[in-house]
C-alpha cells in the first residue's frame, strides 16, 4: 500500500505542469502521445514501479476510492475538450478510460511496445460486463455504501448535508469562478467518483437523458447550481445544459 501511496502522490505532482485551457492542441490526443507526456513528467523511480505494478496494484491506482488522489490522468480526460476523452469513446473505451491508459504505459515501459488493439478489445469485454452490472447500479439508490442522488435537487440536499454553515459561509464569500476552480479536483472530483457519474448510476442517467454526457460537465452543473442557490440566485439550469450541448458540437 506504501508503493501505491508513492505512485499517487508523485501523480499529483505532475498536475501542476498540465497544459492551460489555451493550449489544447499540445494535449495528448491518443494513448501513444499520452505516453510521450508521460515520459516527460513521470520520474525514472516512479516508471520502475509502475513497470512492476501487476493488473491489481494498477486497478487500485484508478480505483473510484481513490478520490482525489489521482488527478493526472483525470486532468487529461477533463480538460476543456479533451481529445483524449474523445478518442477512447471512439474506441469504445467509457468506463475503463484511466486503467486502459496506465496499462498501456505499464505495456510500454516493460516489453517497450503495446499492441493497442488486443489491449483495447480486452477492456471492451470489460466494457460488455459492465453494462449489465450497469443495469442493476442505474436504479440502484446506493454503491459501494453511498448515497448516490437521484436527481439535481437530491444533490442540494446531500450537499447541505455534508458542509456546515461555516463552510456554506465560506462559500457565499466566493466568486462563482473562485468556486468553480478551487472545486473542480477536490469536491468535484468526489463527486464523479463517487456518485457514478464515470461508472453509471441513476445521477449519470438523469444527467444523460438531458443531454450532458461528459462527467465533468456534470458535476459542474452540480457544483455551479449549488453554488448559486447559495446566494439566492436561480441556477438557470436550462442555460447550463445547453451551453455544454453546444460546447461539444464540432
Amino acid at each position: 500500500m506504501a508503493t501505491l501511496r508513492f505512485i499517487l502522490l508523485a501523480l499529483i505532482s505532475v498536475v501542476c505542469s498540465l497544459p492551460s485551457a489555451s493550449a489544447q492542441n499540445s494535449l495528448p490526443r491518443n494513448l501513444k502521445e499520452t505516453a510521450s507526456f508521460l515520459n516527460l513528467n513521470v520520474s525514472d523511480s516512479l516508471k520502475n514501479i509502475i513497470k512492476h505494478s501487476d493488473e491489481e496494484k494498477l486497478s487500485e491506482l484508478t480505483d473510484n476510492e481513490l478520490e482525489s488522489e489521482f488527478e493526472l490522468i483525470d486532468s487529461l480526460l477533463s480538460t476543456g475538450k479533451s481529445p483524449l476523452f474523445t478518442y477512447l469513446n471512439n474506441k469504445g473505451i467509457h468506463n475503463f478510460k484511466k486503467d486502459v491508459i496506465l496499462e498501456y504505459y505499464k505495456l510500454l515501459l516493460s516489453a517497450g511496445y503495446v499492441k493497442e488493439d488486443s489491449l483495447l478489445k480486452t477492456f471492451k469485454l470489460k466494457e460488455n460486463k459492465l453494462k449489465k452490472e450497469i443495469k442493476q447500479r442505474m436504479n440502484a439508490d446506493t454503491i459501494a455504501g453511498i448515497y448516490i442522488p437521484k436527481n439535481l435537487e437530491d444533490c442540494f440536499v446531500q450537499i447541505d448535508s455534508f458542509w456546515d454553515d461555516s463552510t456554506k459561509n465560506k462559500v457565499r464569500e466566493m466568486t462563482e469562478s473562485e468556486f468553480m476552480a478551487g472545486s473542480h479536483f477536490g469536491f468535484g472530483m468526489w463527486m464523479r467518483n463517487n456518485w457514478g457519474l464515470w461508472g453509471g448510476s441513476r445521477l449519470s442517467t438523469y444527467f444523460t437523458k438531458r443531454g450532458i454526457r461528459h462527467p465533468d460537465d456534470m458535476s459542474g452543473i452540480i457544483l455551479t447550481s449549488y453554488y448559486r442557490k447559495l446566494k439566492g440566485k436561480d441556477p438557470d439550469v436550462k442555460s447550463q445544459l445547453e451551453y455544454y450541448k453546444k460546447y461539444w458540437i464540432p
